[in-house]
């Protein structure tokens, strides 16, 4: 795809799994703090769905004695590195996931702003939160240098907060990008606001 740099606002661990691109430059936009997601009074929710591994340790403990539904495929995989069970496995996004589903049956682990989105849209689902998001106070030299230096680059951004991180972090970034590669439906639509013309990527969670 890419022949020019690529900034990606994707952790480190994640730039082996950009071998299409040309030199990754890593931008994280978001950093992750764990949260305890508290008991599980849930009973009526016979569907777990699992959307990021950041999930894994909560899903866990909740898993036992409903379906299990997780994006692959690196949640998948860890969910069963841990012993649990995976009965429905979709790529791409939590929209993806959870297409056809009846959300009154769902307890859905995920952010701090994951369980704001999905209250937005799905009121019936149940979310809870297993980590906090925030934003960096900069983004890496590497990544500044970058977009100093007036050349070409394209970026990847994998969700609606990572898109609205990288504008604040570096206003125009976007819209100044050749290319601009979203994972998931929602960060697509996210970056319209930004972008003229931002091409869906299945990233692989």
């Amino acid at each position: 795809m890419a022949t020019v740099p690529l900034l990606s606002t994707r952790a480190a661990e994640d730039a082996a799994r950009l071998a299409w691109a040309g030199p990754v430059v890593l931008a994280p936009t978001v950093e992750f703090l764990p949260l305890e997601p508290g008991a599980d009074v849930y009973a009526d929710r016979s569907v777990l769905a699992v959307t990021t591994p950041r999930s894994v340790p909560a899903a866990s403990r909740f898993a036992p004695g409903r379906e299990v539904w997780a994006l692959a495929p690196r949640t998948t995989a860890a969910l069963e590195a841990v012993g649990v069970r995976v009965d429905r496995a979709v790529t791409g996004g939590v929209a993806d996931l959870l297409a056809g589903a009846d959300p009154s049956r769902v307890l859905l682990l995920t952010s701090d702003l994951g369980v704001a989105e999905a209250a937005r849209r799905w009121p019936t689902l149940t979310a809870l939160a297993t980590h906090q998001t925030r934003r960096p106070d900069a983004l890496p030299e590497g990544a500044r240098a970058l977009l100093a230096s007036g050349g070409a680059y394209d970026v990847l951004v994998a969700s609606p907060s990572a898109v609205e991180n990288l504008d604040a972090l570096a206003p125009g970034a976007l819209g100044r990008a050749r290319r601009v590669y979203c994972h998931g439906r929602s960060t697509l639509v996210a970056a319209q606001a930004f972008h003229p013309t931002p091409e869906p990527y299945v990233l692989g969670d």
